[in-house]
């Protein structure tokens, strides 16, 4: 997924970007506002696109962990590798319980949903890039960049919102 004629899409770019916004913005916050846990109102189609999204930024992790020569548990990919895994089974397992509605909510951490993000922003950049990220038929490509696109900027507004708190 990281590199496709050519083109590479380096899913630290965003990581940073995001850290840095998060540095410069609690520079006079303490700890308690800091591990702000916010309640994420989902609806199936949202939580299946960041399923696949965080998938491949998953692959995009463990791509780094195999080309890193000593591997351990204290390099980022390995880390970024661990949180999407958890994100991956706490998102999956909301939606397979039984729920009398198409939407759920998942509590989430600021910095969770700022990792999120930035997989969603990854692979944005990378279909906008010419990387066929998600290997549908051509009739079906609108309808799944409109949904990366939908989610991409709900999860967005809810996260300057975040930030806000």
């Amino acid at each position: 997924m990281s590199a496709d004629d050519g083109k590479i899409i380096d899913f630290m770019e965003y990581k940073d970007r995001r850290d840095r916004q998060e540095e410069v913005s609690s520079n006079n916050i303490d700890t308690v506002e800091t591990e702000f846990q916010g309640r994420l109102d989902l609806t199936t189609e949202e939580a299946e696109m960041i399923i696949f999204c965080l998938r491949l930024g998953r692959e995009y992790f463990q791509y780094e962990l195999e080309v890193t020569e000593f591997p351990n548990e204290t390099i980022q990919p390995q880390k970024d590798f661990e949180t999407a895994n958890e994100l991956i089974d706490r998102i999956q397992f909301e939606v397979l319980k039984l729920h009398l509605d198409n939407n759920f909510i998942l509590t989430l951490s600021t910095a969770e949903l700022a990792f999120i993000l930035d997989c969603l922003e990854m692979i944005r950049n990378a279909v906008k890039h010419g990387i066929d990220v998600f290997q549908v038929e051509e009739r079906d490509k609108e309808h799944y960049l409109s949904w990366l696109e939908d989610t991409y900027t709900y999860l967005l507004e809810v996260y300057e919102m975040w930030r806000l708190y």
